[in-house]
Formats: structure tokens, sequence, C-alpha cells
């Protein structure tokens, strides 16, 4: 990208974050992680170069977690209960969650108990990090935690380009 694309590129993506602190704001925590899930989109080939969608996704995201610029828990891997899989919560965030949120609409949340997922979030308990729930064999991320999370990555990349 030329600078010219990279600074409208870097617009778009700060339209997005201001939108999903608005939501935030009004306490519409699904809608603002949609915005924060499509701001890594647009930013990820920005940074990691063009290629498959999943594959600058997660090498985005994995760098950003492994190097969080804030305070706080600094979550990197995950066993999803149900395979037993030790997976990178990069890819948990791209394969179970922004997946579902962006291409099927749902909201994964906890508290619907139609859902089969092997990652939820739980939009109630702010102190949530993630934790595992044996009875269900889901993992349940904290939605206050993962939101503000990506802000932080999100800003913090933006700030620094």
């Amino acid at each position: 990208m030329n600078n010219s694309e990279m600074d409208s590129a870097g617009r778009n993506v700060r339209r997005l974050l201001n939108d999903a602190a608005l939501l935030y704001k009004h306490e519409r925590l699904p809608s603002a992680l949609l915005l924060l899930l499509c701001a890594i989109d647009a930013l990820a080939p920005r940074i990691t170069g063009y290629g498959r969608v999943g594959e600058r996704y997660i090498a985005f995201l994995t760098d950003r977690l492994h190097n969080y610029p804030g305070p706080g828990v600094k979550l990197v891997k995950v066993q999803i209960p149900k395979t037993g899989e030790m997976l990178d919560f990069a890819h948990i965030i791209y394969t179970y969650m922004r997946n579902p949120i962006v291409h099927e609409g749902q909201a994964l949340d906890v508290r619907t108990g139609t859902l089969i997922a092997h990652v939820v979030l739980d939009f109630e308990d702010k102190s949530l990090v993630c934790r595992s729930d044996d009875p269900s064999d889901r993992v349940i991320v904290g939605a206050d935690w993962l939101i503000g999370r990506l802000f932080t990555i999100l800003y913090h990349e933006l700030d620094n380009a």
C-alpha cells in the first residue's frame, strides 16, 4: 500500500473504532465487538501484507496478543475442552468468534441455551477473562475483557503506524 492508501485505511479503521466506542458506551457489546472484529480485518492486510484472510488475521492478532501494549492478563493459548486442542487465542478469536459473528450473525452469548459453540462470550460478567466450563465443554470468554483488549490493540496500532 502507498502512503495515501494507508492513511485512508487508517481513517476508515479509526471510524470503525469510534463507532464501536459509541456502541460500547451504550452497552451494545455484541455490536461493538462486531465492529472491532471488522476493524482487525481492515487493518491486518496493511500490517501483515495481503494473503488469505485467516492467515493475515491470525498473524496480526498473534503478534499483538503476544506483545500486548497494556496492563493485565496476557491470554496467549487456550485449551478447547471438547477437542483437547491447545490453540493460540488469535486462532480462537478468528475461528470461533469472528467467523460465526461476522458470517452467521451469532452473538455467541453464553446465556443463549441453544448454542453448540466451543467458545462463547459472557456479556454480563465484567471481571471474567476466560474460563473453561466442564459440564458444557466450552470456553467462556469475558466479552468486556475481550472488547477492551481489542480496543487497546487497535488504537495502539493506529497511533504507532
